[in-house]
């Protein structure tokens, strides 16, 4: 029988704290938000929220599920306008999650605009 655990984000692999996570980066594979673990049999479910805290609004990108010893490719973005001055918006829907082997998979982000996007939400870690 599978049980849920809900728990904070793990960016980096470290479990935080649950405070927002800022997108500092506007580049590359961007500011780490989530690793799922390394053990290929639980699945993470993920729930992300942002908020912008700038006077326009922002482009976010989202790698989303790219393993976290790679770079992300095309089909693990997605991309989403974050209007200004915004209360949090529901980014990201329970997207599952597994590990490939015993790679975990991470989801990130970038921004056109850094230091002004905020990430918060929680995982369901579904065990077998």
């Amino acid at each position: 029988m599978a049980t849920y655990t809900k728990i904070n984000l793990s960016p980096g692999g470290t479990e935080g704290d649950g405070n927002p996570i800022p997108i500092t980066d506007d580049s590359g594979n961007g500011s780490f938000i989530h690793d799922t673990t390394a053990t290929e049999s639980n699945q993470d479910e993920l729930w992300l929220w942002a908020t912008n805290i700038h006077t326009s609004e922002v482009e976010v990108t989202l790698h989303v599920g790219y393993l976290n010893n790679a770079s992300a490719a095309a089909t693990e973005r997605m991309i989403v306008t974050i209007p200004a001055k915004s209360g949090w918006a529901l980014i990201l829907q329970g997207i599952p999650l597994r590990s490939s082997g015993s790679t975990p998979r991470r989801v990130a982000a970038t921004a056109g605009t850094v230091n002004v996007i905020n990430i918060v939400g929680f995982v369901n870690r579904i065990s077998a």
